[in-house]
């Protein structure tokens, strides 16, 4: 899954606008993110 999030980040697919930092500065997906991630990924064990 981690190897998704950093493929989809690294070709530019995905941007900052698919993230959320919250109040302790952690990282968390929109739902438009995690769409994308769960495609990549089912794409990727293909």
């Amino acid at each position: 899954m981690d190897l998704a999030v950093i493929n989809l980040v690294e070709s530019g697919a995905m941007g900052s606008k698919y993230f959320i930092r919250t109040e302790n500065y952690n990282l968390r997906l929109k739902p438009t993110g995690a769409k994308k991630v769960v495609n990549e990924y089912s794409n990727s064990i293909i």
